[in-house]
């Protein structure tokens, strides 16, 4: 999705979330089907929010001219436009938040996550999300993430949506377990070189950071 595409494990943070600006649904029971059916329009609404908050050229140009000796001028600009950011998540919890019972639970759950991702990816001038960009270009990181990219929730249907599963009250357990345990899983299968430090470092400080969030502390 626009710049993300390029970056899977961001993508599978933030872009999974599926945040718009403004679909709102009546607080009504659905099946799983008629659920994720009704969460792809704000999916899709969201890659335009996002681009159009990311992929601004005068925004862009202006980060260039204020970054211009950091080392990773994109993540600083992406980290000069996360209270836009916010904004538009904000919005999009607060218009799903009764779409099921289920999604009275996950939605102020995954505020919170997304809220402590992108702080841990910005804070320190954008320190975590420097390291992630530069691993991410070497060829260790990417086969660590197809070992372990089994391990990331991905499907949105059971994030929001009530089903039948025996998952059905431990959905935030699954959630925050998937992440670790895929963060900690890529950690362990990248080579030892030093080449390699930052990208295990990056991976490390990630697990860390929700093993300690509100939501998902209890699990660890």
């Amino acid at each position: 999705m626009c710049y993300l595409k390029q970056f899977p494990i961001l993508s599978a943070c933030l872009v999974a979330f599926g945040i718009s600006s403004s679909t709102a649904f009546p607080p009504t029971s659905m099946s799983l089907d008629e659920c994720r059916e009704a969460l792809k329009g704000p999916k899709n609404i969201f890659a335009d929010s996002f681009k159009a908050a990311l992929l601004d050229e005068a925004k862009i140009n202006v980060s260039k001219k204020m970054y211009n000796e950091s080392r990773c001028g994109w993540c600083q600009h992406f980290c000069r436009e996360t209270e836009i950011l916010l904004n538009i998540m904000g919005a999009y919890f607060d218009s799903i938040m009764n779409i099921t019972n289920r999604s009275k639970v996950i939605v102020p759950f995954l505020r919170i996550m997304v809220e402590e991702g992108l702080q841990f990816l910005c804070d320190n001038y954008a320190e975590a999300y420097t390291a992630y960009f530069f691993a991410h270009q070497e060829l260790y990181f990417m086969e660590s993430y197809e070992i372990c990219r089994h391990l990331l929730p991905e499907d949105v249907g059971t994030w929001y949506c009530d089903t039948e599963t025996p998952d059905d009250d431990h959905a935030i357990q699954f959630i925050c377990e998937g992440f670790v345990g895929a963060f900690e899983c890529m950690e362990k299968n990248i080579t030892t070189e030093d080449s390699t430090l930052e990208g295990k470092t990056f991976l490390s400080s990630a697990s860390q950071r929700i093993k300690n969030t509100k939501f998902c502390s209890e699990f660890f």
